[in-house]
């Protein structure tokens, strides 16, 4: 075939030729394989294309029913199956031009007919040398190998119909991939059974990659187009809208989904004489009848749903195409409502400027020529700066009016100066100038600097104000902030404030000390942040936002760990913080610390407890102190009495001056024998003894020490006891008593009296035995107290 020849001059006798070798059926496959060949030749934008390629598979249907008729004809008729063989090949050649792959697979899977486009796409030169390779093996990626696989042998087995088109990835000889878009058609042998599966592939990899750039650029232009602070209109050349942005449905008050309806349909007016705009006065109307270019008109226009009015400056532009046809429309549109009512605000500045002028709020103006250093001021620059008054009117050098400003600030004017001069645009600076009457007054000064267009300063007009009072103000705001904070500071406790989210905003020395880390380590941050303790900040965090939620002023005792880990309980006081409209925007605290008078509290509850506890011992203890004494005259049981009552009124006071805490066996032993002076020995470690123990050890000391004043070493000159106490190796005390130097003692009493009565019943209640030893030389009586009757045991 010629190469400048047309291939359907020769497909189409081809193809009659095969259906007067093929009968009928084939003759319609071979008309079918001739119609996709001629629609598979037109663009792929055609709606003819998926037609091609439905067509082209049955055209190879048709060739593959060829192949297999004369495979099987007669010898006799092997002139006519060398006629067919050259009409398939010529067809075969035909096809090989198509722009899609066609594809014959046999049952297992492997190739029997491929075209060079399907091996060109497979990146293979030669499409006979893929006849026989596995397909799946050689072009299914391995990740969908598994996958497709089973899908193939479902068909040949008749087990699932085959889809009328689906698409996967092929992979190419190089290892790339391209999508494919596959339609097929089951081939069949004489009996009717599956031989295999004729597919059309076509490489759709560009046409989706493309797909998905023009969705991205679409994509991007809408993000572009919303993020614009401008509504933007784009319509088609009848007016109807395509598409606009957040900020156009924002300016009419619109909600999505414009697009359809007319750019026409709007209400609106004429600012100058309020006259309402037809459809055709619109900007964009215009552009798109007259191709005319709109750039800022001013338009009166009503929002959808509110009926309010707001002023619009509309532009509009015509989009035309290469012929330069008008094709659609652009329009632009800014709400300039705000910016024009800004305007007459500063046009009514202007005048209340001039009017503040007169009255005497600026205190001067002036204007400087930089080029020339040509400085001129009116009559109250003049006084203001203590200048003459006609100098100032024809002109001054920057040296000759600066010469009055206070020396401290004049440095940091200058810099003002120069810095502005340099960069252009606004001044301004506060300082002190001496005024016509000696005194120094505080002003400021307000300017603007222009440049030229190559950047050469060239004006510097301004004016003055004076701001006197207002520096006065400001200096007496910043004494009392400052005797505030020193207030503050000198507060005993904790003082603090805090944002919405409980975030310290500021404190003094005490919240410090709390917390134990400086200012910086806390201001800005939350309790939980900034405490040791979690639980204890989420208390806090708790009680602060219900309070800020509630608005209501709180007292509240809060438990906060001191560094060194200890407990300290305070009394807080806290309040929500308020704005000038009265929203709460944090809270402010005061927290004393309480925690001695939380200890004193507790103290003082268990003193009273143990006061009524002891007081009802006591009582006890004395009635059976009464009844158990015997004497033989009432002057004798008073002695006795007033004795035992008076040591435990001693044991009493004891506890009374430990606070009930416990009493120390050294000093209530030196209390019971103090009326015996040296003869009275103690020796032994300090010992707590707990306050259950401290009324009967007094009990046995005054008892002891009775009976050795009475018969035994006290009751004769020279003679004497000592009290030592040891302590237990398995716990607890020994009392040791010996008595030495006094009449010798016969042996153990005839009777047990009130002493021994009470040293027995002692020695249970202190958890120990009691020994008595009677000695000629004297009296040896040995008392154990058990661990749990001293402290710290």
């Amino acid at each position: 075939m010629r190469p400048d020849a047309d291939p359907r001059d020769h497909i189409l006798p081809s193809l009659r030729r095969l259906g007067q070798f093929s009968g009928l059926a084939l003759a319609g496959a071979a008309i079918a394989a001739l119609v996709g060949w001629i629609t598979g030749l037109l663009p792929e934008t055609a709606p003819t294309r998926p037609l091609a390629a439905l067509c082209l598979i049955l055209g190879g249907a048709a060739l593959y029913a060829a192949g297999r008729h004369a495979a099987g004809a007669s010898p006799a008729g092997m002139q006519t199956q060398a006629q067919l063989r050259e009409e398939r090949d010529r067809a075969r050649a035909c096809l090989n031009a198509a722009q899609v792959m066609l594809l014959v697979l046999d049952r297992t899977g492997r190739i029997e007919t491929i075209n060079r486009c399907g091996a060109a796409i497979l990146g293979h030169a030669d499409e006979a040398a893929l006849v026989g390779c596995d397909w799946f093996e050689l072009a299914i990626p391995p990740s969908r190998r598994e996958e497709v696989r089973r899908v193939f042998d479902a068909l040949m087995r008749e087990e699932a119909s085959a889809p009328e088109w689906y698409e996967n990835t092929v992979r190419r000889a190089d290892g790339s991939e391209r999508l494919i878009v596959w339609r097929n058609a089951l081939l069949r042998d004489a009996d009717g059974r599956i031989a295999g599966i004729l597919a059309s592939g076509e490489d759709v990899t560009e046409r989706r990659l493309a797909e998905q750039q023009a969705r991205a650029g679409e994509a991007t232009l809408s993000a572009v187009l919303d993020a614009l602070p401008v509504g933007v209109l784009i319509a088609d050349a009848d007016g109807r809208i395509l598409r606009d942005n957040a900020a156009h449905r924002a300016l009419w008050g619109t909600a999505p989904g414009l697009p359809g309806q007319h750019t026409g349909g709007r209400v609106g007016w004429w600012p100058e004489t309020g006259q309402p705009l037809r459809a055709q006065d619109w900007a964009m109307s215009r552009a798109l009848r007259t191709g005319e270019v709109v750039r800022g008109e001013l338009v009166e226009c009503q929002r959808t749903g509110t009926g309010e009015r707001r002023l619009h400056l509309n532009s509009a532009a015509p989009v035309r195409d290469a012929d330069g046809s008008i094709v659609g429309g652009v329009a632009v549109e800014q709400d300039v409502t705000e910016r024009l009512a800004q305007e007459r605000a500063l046009r009514t500045q202007s005048e209340r400027v001039e009017l503040a002028l007169d009255a005497g709020a600026i205190v001067g103006t002036w204007v400087w020529d930089l080029p020339t250093d040509h400085f001129t001021a009116d009559a109250r620059f003049a006084a203001s700066f203590n200048l003459d008054p006609e100098r100032c009117r024809t002109g001054l050098g920057i040296e000759a009016v600066v010469a009055s400003v206070h020396p401290e600030d004049k440095p940091r004017l200058m810099a003002a100066i120069a810095e502005a001069i340099g960069r252009g645009g606004p001044y301004a600076c506060q300082y002190r100038v001496m005024r016509n009457d000696g005194v120094y007054r505080w002003i400021e000064a307000n300017g603007r600097v222009e440049h030229a267009a190559d950047g050469t300063p060239l004006r510097f007009p301004g004016v003055l104000l004076d701001i006197d009072e207002r520096r006065s103000a400001e200096a007496e705001r910043d004494r009392i902030t400052t005797l505030l904070r020193t207030f503050i500071d000198a507060v005993p406790g904790v003082v603090y404030a805090k944002d919405r989210a409980g975030r310290m905003l500021i404190a003094n020395r005490g919240t410090s000390e709390l917390i134990g880390k400086p200012p910086e380590f806390y201001i800005g941050r939350t309790d939980a942040e900034f405490l040791d303790s979690p639980e204890d900040a989420a208390v806090i965090m708790a009680t602060d936002r219900r309070i800020m939620d509630s608005g209501e002023v709180e007292q509240v005792e809060e438990q906060v760990r001191l560094p060194d880990g200890t407990p300290a309980f305070w009394l807080s006081t806290k309040a929500p913080l308020r704005d000038a409209a009265g929203r709460v925007i944090g809270l402010i605290g005061t927290s004393v610390d309480v925690s001695e008078r939380k200890r004193e509290e507790a103290r003082q509850a268990l003193l009273m407890r143990e006061v009524d506890h002891r007081a009802k011992n006591a009582l006890a203890v004395v009635s059976s102190v009464v009844r158990l004494t015997r004497q033989d005259t009432v002057e004798g049981f008073i002695d006795a009495l007033d004795g035992r009552v008076a040591a435990l009124a001693r044991a009493h006071s004891l506890l009374a001056q430990e606070r009930w805490t416990g009493g120390e066996l050294g000093t209530l032993a030196a209390a019971e024998l103090a009326a015996y002076g040296d003869a009275a020995r103690l020796s032994g470690p300090r010992v707590v003894l707990v306050p259950d123990a401290v009324q009967p050890t007094a009990m046995v000391l005054h008892e002891l020490a009775t009976n050795a004043a009475k018969h035994g070493a006290l009751s004769l000159s020279g003679g004497h006891v000592s009290l030592v106490w040891i302590r237990r190796p398995e716990g607890g005390l020994w009392l040791d008593w010996r008595e030495e130097g006094g009449p010798p003692v016969p042996g153990p009493p005839s009777r047990r009296g009130f002493g021994s009565e009470v040293l027995r019943a002692t020695a249970a209640q202190l958890g120990g035995p009691v020994e008595f030893h009677w000695d000629p030389a004297g009296l040896r009586c040995r008392l154990g107290i058990g661990a749990e009757n001293l402290v710290g045991a």
